[in-house]
């Protein structure tokens, strides 16, 4: 903020934060406050770190160890940047639905289908991809995953 101050005003403040957000028809420069953007780039965070971004793998490996990261624990001794996001998780969680793709998504707990997902509370690590062979569903899979 300090640096966006004196980008703006140099050392005097000309004008106040609340009035350059204000809209273009109320006489501001309609800047969107910090206020607004904090938790769009926590959600954006978010959002990367599911989509297994190479900058965030580091935070699945820590945080995440075994476990679906919409069901990582959050204690007082972690990072800020997890604490931050995991408080958004469930939201953000909320708003995803994944495509198949390469199948790199979990089978069960991430919403791939439209009513979403199979069973939330089932054991992390079985990918779509097992059972998805050259474009079609191997049945064979999926029936002993059904059986077993």
């Amino acid at each position: 903020m300090k640096l966006i101050n004196h980008f703006l005003w140099g050392k005097i403040h000309w004008c106040s934060w609340p009035k350059l957000c204000a809209p273009y028809a109320e006489g501001g420069l309609n800047f969107r406050s910090f206020e607004d953007l904090y938790p769009a780039a926590t959600f954006k965070v978010w959002f990367r770190l599911r989509e297994n971004e190479t900058a965030l793998k580091f935070m699945l490996s820590r945080y995440c160890r075994l476990r679906h990261p919409s069901k990582a624990k959050v204690n007082d001794h972690y990072s800020k940047l997890w604490k931050r996001i995991s408080a958004v998780r469930e939201e953000a969680e909320a708003q995803i639905t994944w495509n198949l793709g390469k199948g790199e998504i979990d089978f069960w707990i991430d919403p791939w289908l439209p009513s979403g997902p199979i069973n939330p509370n089932a054991k992390f690590g079985t990918k779509v991809k097992e059972f998805w062979d050259n474009g079609h569903w191997n049945l064979d899979k999926l029936q002993n995953l059904y059986l077993s």
